[in-house]
């Protein structure tokens, strides 16, 4: 998929998010509205705050959070048909809390699933970059190898006077010689 249908997909996905949350806040509000103010359905609030706080930033969080919450104060007092009385305001204030706190902790949990992301990329990164590491130190290997046994072996035949005759003291030499690159093959 290219890279610009991805994006018309994530931001026709976003409208659709809105548009649902939209319609749930007012579904919510003419509950709230059309019923006695001692019914409190401010609570149900809490679904377009996780939607909105899902796909949008903090300050969409914020804005549909205070929304929700005046919507939810407002109906004590509006449409006015009944009067308010102590325990209804105490639960439309207690409603509010909750969205309150639903939006602050959804917000928080964004931000941590965000952090998470970013933490889980660089992983993947250091991973990758281990890969190539390992993949260059044993190409490395392999072509410092292939010179030291051919090395090796010119050496051993040098040794075995396959080029002309060795003295002594030069089979000494081409012994610690030989023995240095072995070890080196070692490391």
């Amino acid at each position: 998929m290219s890279l610009f249908k991805s994006i018309a997909r994530y931001k026709d996905l976003r409208l659709r998010t809105l548009w649902l949350a939209i319609g749930l806040v007012a579904i919510v509000a003419v509950l709230e509205f059309s019923t006695p103010p001692d019914y409190v359905f401010g609570y149900l609030y809490i679904g377009p705050v996780l939607l909105v706080s899902d796909r949008f930033g903090r300050v969409a969080t914020l804005q549909i959070t205070l929304v929700a919450c005046a919507l939810t104060l407002l109906n004590t007092w509006i449409p006015g048909l009944h009067p308010a009385s102590v325990p209804t305001i105490a639960s439309r204030l207690n409603a509010t809390l909750a969205l309150i706190v639903t939006g602050f902790l959804s917000d928080r949990n964004r931000t941590h699933q965000e952090v998470v992301s970013q933490q889980q990329a660089k992983l993947q990164a250091q991973e990758e970059l281990a890969s190539v590491r390992e993949d260059f130190a044993s190409t490395l290997a392999h072509d410092l190898r292939t010179p030291l046994l051919g090395a090796i072996e010119t050496l051993k035949a040098f040794q075995r006077a396959g080029f002309g005759a060795v003295l002594p003291s030069q089979q000494k030499v081409l012994s610690t010689m030989i023995r240095s690159h072995q070890m080196s093959l070692q490391w």
